[in-house]
C-alpha cells in the first residue's frame, strides 16, 4: 500500500504567504465544483476566499482513450486560481458518462489513460486529478483499484503551483453503488473520497443528516439512506472517515423548478435531517442552519472537510441566504468555532424537531390540534459576560448563561402538522457530551486566523438534553388527495365533483437491462402535448424530448437512453421529469445494463 499523500493544515493557514494577495483560507480542504457547461460566471468574483480548491469538471475519455471537454475548457481557471492562493484540480467523468468509455480506460488502454491525463495535469498547470465514474460496478473493480492505483503513484510524485504533491481524488455514490470499490486498499491511492451527501431520493429531504428510510444496496444489503448510515457504512468496509469528505449540494431536491438556493423561501428548519422545506412546500434545501449543523457534526466524526456541487448555483452571493452560507463555509460568521470539534455554537435555541406532512403519494392536506408541551434542560459554559438570552419558539426553555446568543438566519416557527398518528421526537442531534474521541486528521499548527468577534463559543462540556413532558396528542383529519390536486366543478345544486383520478406515468422495463428504448406510458384525459427530460442525480439534464398533439387516452412512448450527443446513458440512477397540461410528475429510472 502506498503512502498517502495530503496538505497538513499548516499548509492551508500559511496558503497565502504562497502567491497574490494574502487570504484567510479556511483551516480545512473546502472543494468547489465548477462545471464548463456553467457559463455566465466571472472568474474573479467568486468565492476564492472561501475555498482551498475549485474542481473543473468535466474531462472525459472517449472511445479510444483520448481527453475531451464535452462542454468546452474553461479558460484561465488554474491561473485565476493560483493568484487566489487556491488549488484547482481536474474532475474526469460526470454523470452520464459512459461505462464503456471508462472499461477501456481502466482496462486494456490504462497505460495509455494514465500517460494522457498525466499529459494534462503538466500542461494546464493542475494540482491534482478528482475521478468521478459514477459508478464502477462490481465486475470493474480489480482494474479500477489497478488504475487507481497506477495514476496515484505517478501523480504523487509531482507537484502543484505551491511546492505541495499533487493530489487524488474520487467521487463516492450516495449509498447504492458501493460494489466496485476495495475501501480499505483504495484509502492507501487516494488522498480524500468526497461522498456525495445528497441525491438519496427516498424523501423529500435531499440528503438528510439523519432519517428513517431504508434501500436496498448493490449487495442486497438494506441500509440506512442518510449521511450517518452513509458515512457509518464507508468506515465499517475500510474507509477511514479522515479521508472523507462531505459533499453539500447547493439545490434543493430533484426535479423541483426551485432547484437553486438563489431562489425560493425556506421556511420550517428540521433539526433531525438537518434541512429546511424550500418555497414553502415540502422540499429539502441546504440552508447556512443546514452547513453549520452538518459541518460541525462532519468535523466531530474526524472528517476533515467538505464539497460543493456546485458553485454557480450559489453565485452570486448578492442574497442573505446565499452569503449566510458561504460564510459558514469559510467559517466566518462563528459557526464552526473550532476545526474538529465535536460542539457547535447553536443558532436555534433548544429548536424542538417538528413533524413534517410528506407527500410522496398524493398531496397529504392534514389539520389537527395537537398538544405539545416540549421543555428542555441543559446547562451550557459559555465564555464572555452575558448581554442576551434568547427564547426559542416551542417552549423549550434551556438554562445557562449564553453570551450574546445570535439570532438564527433560518429559525421559523414551528407548526407541528402531523402525518397520519406520527410522534414526534424532541432530539437535539448536536448534542455532544465531553471531549470527542474522533481525531481530525489535520492538527492545526496554528492559531486560525478567521475566529469571529462577538461569537459565543460553548464549550464541549456543555450538554443540551430535550426530555418532553407530554407526547403530542394528535387527531389529524387527514384529507389526502391525489398528486394532480383534482379541480371541483361546480353544478347548479354547487356540489364539488371532483375530476376522475388520472393514471400517473409509468416507465418499463425499469430496472433497464438492455440497450434501450424504453416505454412511457401517460394517459392524457384531454389530450396535449408532452415534455420529458432525462436529470443525473447531481441535476444535469441529459435529454430531453417533446411529444406535441397527443391523443386522449393512453399512449406509449418510446424514450431512447442517449445522452443529448447520441452517447449511450451510463448506468446509475437518474431522474426523469415528465410535464403534461395536468401538470408535473418526477419518476425514478435505474440502468444496470
Amino acid at each position: 500500500m502506498m503512502e498517502r499523500r495530503t496538505l497538513s493544515l499548516a499548509f492551508f493557514l500559511v496558503l497565502g504567504t504562497l502567491a497574490g494577495p494574502a487570504l484567510a483560507k479556511p483551516p480545512y480542504p473546502v472543494l468547489g465544483y465548477l462545471p464548463d457547461y456553467e457559463t455566465g460566471v466571472t472568474l474573479g468574483t467568486l468565492d476564492w476566499n472561501d475555498m482551498t480548491h475549485v474542481m473543473e469538471a468535466f474531462a472525459r475519455f472517449d472511445g479510444s482513450t483520448n481527453i475531451t471537454y464535452p462542454d468546452g475548457q474553461r479558460a484561465n481557471l488554474v491561473t485565476t486560481a493560483h493568484s487566489n492562493n487556491t488549488r484547482c484540480m481536474i474532475s474526469f467523468g460526470g454523470a452520464g458518462d459512459s461505462d464503456a468509455n471508462w472499461q477501456l480506460a481502466i482496462g486494456a488502454n490504462r497505460n495509455k489513460a494514465v500517460t494522457s491525463i498525466m499529459a494534462l495535469v503538466a500542461a494546464n498547470g493542475y494540482d491534482g486529478v478528482d475521478i468521478d465514474w459514477e459508478f464502477p460496478g462490481a465486475g470493474d473493480k480489480a482494474n479500477f483499484m489497478s488504475f487507481m492505483n497506477q495514476l496515484a503513484v505517478t501523480l504523487h510524485a509531482t507537484v502543484g503551483y505551491d511546492g505541495q504533491p499533487r493530489q487524488l481524488t474520487f467521487f463516492i455514490s450516495p449509498g447504492y453503488f458501493v460494489c466496485g470499490v476495495d475501501w480499505t486498499t483504495i484509502a492507501g491511492y487516494a488522498d480524500y473520497g468526497v461522498l456525495s451527501g445528497y441525491d438519496y431520493a427516498l424523501s423529500n429531504f435531499n440528503g438528510p443528516l439523519d432519517d428513517t428510510a431504508h434501500y436496498t444496496n448493490c449487495a442486497g444489503v438494506s441500509v440506512q439512506g442518510d449521511i450517518l448510515g452513509s458515512v457509518g457504512r464507508l468506515s465499517a468496509m475500510g474507509f477511514p472517515k479522515t479521508q472523507l469528505i462531505l459533499g453539500f449540494p447547493f439545490y434543493s431536491t430533484q426535479g423541483n423548478a426551485d432547484n437553486s438556493v438563489l431562489a425560493g423561501t425556506q421556511t420550517t428548519y428540521y433539526t433531525a435531517q438537518a434541512e429546511a422545506d424550500y418555497s414553502g412546500g415540502n422540499t429539502g434545501v441546504n440552508t447556512a442552519q443546514s452547513f453549520c449543523d452538518k459541518m460541525n457534526w462532519a468535523f466531530g466524526q474526524g472528517m476533515p472537510g467538505i464539497a460543493m456541487w456546485e458553485i454557480k448555483q450559489a453565485y452570486p452571493p448578492n442574497s442573505a441566504a446565499v452569503s449566510n452560507i458561504w460564510a459558514v463555509i469559510g467559517g466566518r460568521n462563528g459557526c464552526v468555532t473550532a476545526f474538529g470539534a465535536a460542539t457547535s455554537t447553536p443558532t436555534n435555541s433548544a429548536t424542538a424537531t417538528p413533524t413534517r406532512t410528506a407527500t410522496s403519494t398524493g398531496t397529504a392536506t392534514a389539520t389537527s390540534t395537537p398538544t405539545r408541551t416540549a421543555t428542555s434542560t441543559g446547562t451550557s459554559t459559555p465564555t464572555g459576560t452575558p448581554t442576551d438570552s434568547a427564547t426559542a419558539t416551542p417552549s423549550a426553555t434551556p438554562t445557562g448563561t449564553p453570551t450574546e446568543t445570535p439570532t438564527p438566519t433560518d429559525s421559523p416557527t414551528v407548526t407541528d402538522t402531523p402525518v397520519n398518528s406520527y410522534t414526534p421526537t424532541s432530539t437535539l442531534t448536536d448534542s455532544p457530551t465531553g471531549t470527542p474521541t474522533a481525531t481530525p486528521s489535520h492538527t492545526p499548527t496554528a492559531t486560525p486566523s478567521f475566529t469571529p468577534s462577538n461569537t459565543p463559543v460553548f464549550t464541549a462540556t456543555s450538554t443540551w438534553t430535550r426530555t418532553p413532558t407530554a407526547t403530542a396528542s394528535m387527531t389529524p383529519t387527514a384529507s389526502f388527495t391525489s398528486t394532480d390536486s383534482p379541480t371541483p366543478t361546480s353544478t347548479p345544486t354547487s356540489t364539488a365533483t371532483p375530476l376522475a383520478p388520472v393514471p400517473a406515468p409509468v416507465l418499463f422495463p425499469n430496472p433497464v437491462l438492455g440497450p434501450g428504448p424504453i416505454t412511457l406510458a401517460v394517459t392524457l384525459p384531454a389530450g396535449g402535448g408532452l415534455q420529458v427530460r432525462f436529470f443525473t442525480p447531481a441535476f444535469r439534464k441529459v435529454q430531453e424530448a417533446s411529444f406535441p398533439g397527443l391523443p386522449v387516452g393512453t399512449s406509449d412512448l418510446s424514450l431512447e437512453l442517449k445522452d443529448r450527443s447520441g452517447t449511450p446513458l451510463a448506468n446509475g440512477l437518474y431522474y426523469v421529469v415528465v410535464e403534461s397540461p395536468r401538470g408535473r410528475s418526477v419518476l425514478k429510472l435505474l440502468l444496470l445494463r
